[in-house]
């Protein structure tokens, strides 16, 4: 409940980078907490918000490619964590093949 209301807290005063830093130690923390691969699991469900966050943004953020391509390193060893990041990952590459 309170990784969900801190994360639209700062969806909310857009400061895009402040997001993508929180999912990285939200992340860290979350990473430590037990799974049990249950789709109502409360890691899962953790993951599943920070991903959302990621996404979010990804899309709004209009980050440069130096900044990407630092959460591109971060985002693909999240992704080996919970396959829903893959999006994010994926997200983030296209972003910088844009820029080029």
């Amino acid at each position: 409940k309170t990784l969900l209301e801190q994360g639209e807290e700062l969806i909310n005063c857009q400061d895009w980078t402040a997001v993508m830093h929180y999912v990285f130690s939200a992340w860290t923390i979350t990473n430590d907490l037990p799974v049990k691969k249950q789709p109502n699991d409360v890691t899962q469900k953790c993951f599943r918000n920070l991903t959302q966050f990621c996404r979010h943004a990804l899309l709004n953020g209009n980050f440069i490619n130096s900044t990407l391509e630092l959460f591109i390193d971060k985002i693909e060893l999240m992704a080996d964590d919970f396959d829903e990041m893959k999006v994010c990952y994926q997200m983030a590459r296209e972003m910088i093949r844009l820029e080029d």
